[in-house]
Protein backbone atom coordinates (compact mmCIF):
# COMPACT_ATOMS: atom_id res chain seq x y z
CA UNK A 1 0.00 0.00 0.00
CA UNK A 2 2.73 2.40 0.87
CA UNK A 3 4.24 1.96 -2.69
CA UNK A 4 0.75 2.94 -4.66
CA UNK A 5 1.08 6.25 -2.82
CA UNK A 6 4.93 6.75 -3.75
CA UNK A 7 4.41 5.65 -7.62
CA UNK A 8 3.72 9.14 -9.19
CA UNK A 9 4.40 11.94 -6.62
CA UNK A 10 1.35 14.44 -7.68
CA UNK A 11 -1.24 11.71 -7.99
CA UNK A 12 -4.18 12.01 -5.53
CA UNK A 13 -3.15 8.55 -3.44
CA UNK A 14 -0.78 10.02 -0.42
CA UNK A 15 1.63 7.02 1.29
CA UNK A 16 -0.39 4.85 3.57
CA UNK A 17 1.67 6.69 6.49
CA UNK A 18 0.42 10.35 5.36
CA UNK A 19 -3.04 8.95 5.61
CA UNK A 20 -2.93 7.17 8.83
CA UNK A 21 -0.95 10.10 10.60
CA UNK A 22 -3.75 12.89 8.86
CA UNK A 23 -6.90 10.53 9.95
CA UNK A 24 -6.14 7.82 12.47
CA UNK A 25 -5.47 9.22 16.18
CA UNK A 26 -2.18 8.02 17.93
CA UNK A 27 -4.05 6.07 20.36
CA UNK A 28 -5.34 3.53 17.53
CA UNK A 29 -2.55 4.30 15.00
CA UNK A 30 -0.07 2.19 17.48
CA UNK A 31 -1.05 0.01 18.97
CA UNK A 32 -2.58 -1.91 15.67
CA UNK A 33 0.56 -1.48 14.03
CA UNK A 34 2.49 -3.31 16.75
CA UNK A 35 -0.45 -5.70 17.40
CA UNK A 36 -0.54 -6.84 14.37
CA UNK A 37 2.84 -6.71 13.71
CA UNK A 38 3.57 -8.81 16.79
CA UNK A 39 0.54 -11.37 15.80
CA UNK A 40 1.91 -12.69 12.13
CA UNK A 41 5.73 -12.21 13.89
CA UNK A 42 4.14 -14.93 16.12
CA UNK A 43 2.47 -16.80 13.45
CA UNK A 44 5.33 -17.12 11.27
CA UNK A 45 7.17 -17.97 14.42
CA UNK A 46 4.59 -20.55 14.92
CA UNK A 47 4.51 -19.49 18.59
CA UNK A 48 1.78 -21.07 20.42
CA UNK A 49 -0.78 -18.26 20.95
CA UNK A 50 0.49 -15.23 18.50
CA UNK A 51 -3.11 -13.43 19.80
CA UNK A 52 -1.41 -13.09 22.96
CA UNK A 53 1.64 -11.36 21.38
CA UNK A 54 -0.04 -9.45 19.64
CA UNK A 55 -1.75 -8.07 22.78
CA UNK A 56 1.08 -7.45 24.47
CA UNK A 57 2.70 -5.37 21.90
CA UNK A 58 -0.44 -3.36 21.03
CA UNK A 59 0.11 -2.23 24.90
CA UNK A 60 3.40 -1.65 24.42
CA UNK A 61 2.24 0.72 21.18
CA UNK A 62 -0.22 2.33 23.33
CA UNK A 63 2.47 2.88 25.80
CA UNK A 64 4.91 4.22 23.40
CA UNK A 65 1.93 6.48 22.35
CA UNK A 66 0.84 7.93 25.76
CA UNK A 67 4.02 9.04 26.78
CA UNK A 68 5.25 9.92 23.40
CA UNK A 69 2.28 12.40 23.29
CA UNK A 70 2.36 13.21 26.90
CA UNK A 71 6.06 14.55 26.70
CA UNK A 72 5.80 16.62 23.12
CA UNK A 73 3.35 19.46 22.75
CA UNK A 74 3.14 19.66 19.50
CA UNK A 75 1.60 15.89 19.05
CA UNK A 76 -0.82 16.98 21.48
CA UNK A 77 -1.74 19.56 19.68
CA UNK A 78 -1.86 18.37 16.64
CA UNK A 79 -3.83 15.06 18.26
CA UNK A 80 -6.59 17.82 19.28
CA UNK A 81 -6.70 18.89 15.76
CA UNK A 82 -7.27 15.46 14.30
CA UNK A 83 -10.20 14.70 16.99
CA UNK A 84 -11.54 18.13 15.64
CA UNK A 85 -11.97 17.23 12.19
CA UNK A 86 -13.07 13.74 12.10
CA UNK A 87 -17.29 13.94 13.84
CA UNK A 88 -16.69 10.24 15.05
CA UNK A 89 -13.63 10.90 17.07
CA UNK A 90 -15.23 14.49 17.93
CA UNK A 91 -17.97 12.95 19.43
CA UNK A 92 -15.93 10.84 21.90
CA UNK A 93 -13.99 13.72 23.23
CA UNK A 94 -14.99 14.35 26.83
CA UNK A 95 -14.81 18.23 26.44
CA UNK A 96 -17.88 17.52 23.38
CA UNK A 97 -19.54 15.91 25.57
CA UNK A 98 -19.55 18.40 28.37
CA UNK A 99 -20.91 20.56 26.22
CA UNK A 100 -24.03 18.77 25.06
Amino acid sequence: METVGLLRPHDRYPPLTQVIRRYVPRWAAFPAIYGITAAAGGVWLKFPNPARLGLLFALVGWLTTHFDTTFDDKAMEEEREKRQRIPLLRSLSPRHREHR
